[in-house]
């Protein structure tokens, strides 16, 4: 069958939902709100046929992600392919796991060159880590939270969608500041306001004398893995960071792990990420197809 390819919208959330509920992947790509709220930064488009969720993006040449779900796989594949052909485009995927490489490789073997870019690598953490923050490698991160905890009077409270507007002010006001920033993520964290309920985001958001100074946003992957989509804090409330990270995390009851996606090649922004010592990176890959287009 041809594959129909469309804008997300928000009553494939179910869709994706059935298909995905026995997923067991670590990979932000597996979350509905990532297709959902990055549709316009990177002209995501999706096809739900046979059980299998095929994902195209055209912000750069044509791209797909590998087919992923419940159907058959080579048959999947083999749709990928004539589709591809189609529209004479060269068969290329992104944001592959290793296990979806291998799997690859399995059933089209030596058809694709693969290559790997290390900024675009998920950083997957243990929630009781992150919650707990014990031992000695997280010792910088407890005297952050303690000269915090002196240094302001602040409350946290859960993100629910009638509340969204107080980040709405903590981000406002970082783009400002950040204006080099990535205008794809303003419009992103737009589209996760304006559906944060019918998406089922979760988030927390910490307040400094009432005043909101810090937010993280994100949604669930699967029972054991939730993704952090979004957290966002003012530089001048020192420890905000690590104080919105740290109480989301108590409360994110029920996970082993937290997703909290790539760092883009941002120096500080790895170096920030690699500081709470994460249990895995998820590898991801580009695949394509030689000899073809």
């Amino acid at each position: 069958m041809k594959l129909d390819f469309h804008a997300p919208i928000i009553a494939d959330k179910k869709a994706f939902d059935e298909i995905l509920q026995n997923n067991e992947e670590f990979s932000s790509e597996y979350a509905f709100g990532t297709s959902y709220i990055w549709e316009k930064a990177y002209n995501v488009e999706i096809c739900i046929l046979d059980n299998t969720i095929f994902k195209k993006y055209t912000r750069e040449g044509v791209a797909f992600s590998f087919p992923y779900g419940q159907g058959d796989t080579r048959k999947a594949l083999n749709n990928v392919v004539s589709y591809a052909e189609s529209i004479g485009t060269k068969l290329k995927f992104i944001g592959m796991t290793e296990n979806r490489v291998n799997e690859l490789e399995r059933l089209m073997p030596g058809k694709f060159k693969f290559e790997s870019n290390r900024d675009t690598w998920d950083y997957v953490y243990r929630q009781d880590e992150l919650a707990e923050l014990k031992g000695r490698k997280f010792h910088s991160k407890r005297n952050h939270i303690s000269k915090f905890n002196k240094l302001y009077e602040w409350e946290y409270e859960a993100v629910t969608h009638e509340n969204t507007d107080k980040c709405r002010e903590v981000s406002d006001k970082w783009f400002e500041v950040n204006k080099d920033s990535d205008l794809d993520e303003y419009d992103a964290l737009e589209r996760a306001y304006r559906n944060y309920k019918d998406l089922g985001l979760d988030g927390g958001l910490l307040k400094v004398d009432s005043k909101p100074v810090a937010f993280t946003i994100g949604e669930r992957i699967n029972e054991d893995v939730y993704v952090v989509h979004f957290e966002k804090a003012f530089d001048d409330i020192e420890g905000a960071y690590t104080v919105i990270n740290n109480e989301f995390c108590k409360r994110l009851s029920g996970y082993k792990y937290i997703n909290r996606e790539e760092d883009l090649g941002i120096v500080g922004l790895r170096k920030a990420k690699m500081s709470y010592k994460p249990a895995m990176m998820v590898k991801k890959y580009t695949a394509v197809m030689e000899g073809e287009g």
